[in-house]
């Protein structure tokens, strides 16, 4: 079994003093969130727990192991004590975060360990980062045994970011059949494994897979449960697809989805004026989008139409604030030409009626 080779692996990289060699491609890491990164002061971890029987566990090896084809993750824990054990577990993840933002990194990593082998595949998943992302002294070997372990726990985010590994070759042996199951896989429930997935079988990144068709389903079901760039990478694979029917009334409803908030201002005089926008209102709802204050499937694209009809309006700040986000523009002209002038027009000529 996958799990009981890579827990022997480890034993022996561990005995022999040896290091892993860190190859992770920092531009393409699959741990990252869209915007976060959770950053925490460096501390090591000193005491390491007791493993749990590798034979409970399948599949995910380490540098140099060989490759076997994969068991799929079961269910996530279900029995009549799932809620207060889902209440539980996430109560222990909030100690532990908050344990790590006050310094105690070890701490943190012992409280997260005792969530995971309790039964708390998220937990395991955060060790995972931790072990990734410099919390803790980077090990490729026990970064991926924990999300092995969140992986046969049922965490959808453990599968997605084993599949881009095995997909890339980032950490262990390049596998595009392995790394195809696994996001598939994470792909029915997760929207940014949907995301990342279609991207993939559409060349937008890499590895270019070479299945535009069958990317369009997985980009459909990101942009639906409002994934941020699922709309352009959805286009975009349409009229690659040559389904350009289906890219023009997706274009159409993408610009029909811009929309004015509706807001009621106390005026000094004290009248009410509804819709009343100042050049502020639509600058100050531009940055809040861009923020995520305010929920939109495509902060970024939004949150630059805003601002930029904030300065067509001659909001004075609004210039400088797109020198920030001028790649937005970049991007959305090269993916759908006229659509962000589009919706700039659009919010600029509905406050010229106040």
């Amino acid at each position: 079994m996958r799990i009981h080779q890579a827990l022997l692996g480890a034993a022996m990289i561990t005995a022999a003093g040896c290091s892993v060699t860190d190859n992770y491609d920092r531009t393409q890491n699959p741990f990252l969130e869209p915007s976060v990164r959770i950053e925490m002061p460096e501390k090591e971890v000193t005491s390491k727990p007791t493993l749990p029987s590798p034979s409970k566990y399948s599949t995910i090896p380490i540098p140099g192991t060989a490759t076997i084809r994969p068991a799929p993750a079961p269910p996530a824990l279900v029995s009549s004590e799932v809620p207060s054990l889902t209440n539980t577990f996430d109560q222990m993840i909030a100690e532990a975060n908050r344990l790590g933002a006050a310094g105690d990194v070890q701490g943190k990593a012992q409280l997260l360990e005792q969530a995971g082998y309790t039964g708390s595949g998220k937990a395991f998943y955060l060790l995972a980062r931790m072990q990734q992302d410099g919390s803790l002294p980077k090990s490729d070997d026990q970064m991926l045994k924990f999300l092995a372990l969140a992986h046969e726990a049922g965490e959808v985010e453990a599968t997605r970011v084993l599949g881009l590994l095995y997909l890339r070759g980032l950490s262990v042996p390049k596998d595009i059949a392995y790394g195809r199951g696994l996001l598939d896989q994470a792909a029915a429930t997760s929207s940014r494994a949907a995301l990342e997935y279609g991207q993939l079988l559409s060349g937008q990144s890499m590895p270019d897979l070479k299945d535009i068709n069958a990317s369009i389903p997985y980009l459909r079901f990101a942009y639906q449960s409002g994934e941020r760039g699922a709309f352009d990478a959805l286009l975009y694979a349409l009229e690659i697809a040559g389904a350009s029917e289906q890219a023009l009334i997706l274009r159409a409803q993408g610009e029909s989805d811009v929309q004015l908030p509706s807001t009621i201002e106390e005026r000094d005089s004290g009248s009410v004026t509804t819709n009343a926008l100042t050049a502020d209102d639509v600058f100050n709802h531009g940055q809040a989008v861009l923020i995520r204050r305010v929920p939109d499937p495509e902060p970024e694209f939004t949150g630059y139409c805003w601002i930029a009809a904030a300065d067509a309006l001659g909001h004075p700040g609004a210039s400088k604030e797109l020198d920030f986000i001028q790649g937005v523009r970049a991007i959305s002209d090269r993916r759908s030409p006229g659509r962000l002038d589009a919706c700039i027009q659009k919010i600029a000529a509905q406050y010229s009626r106040h």
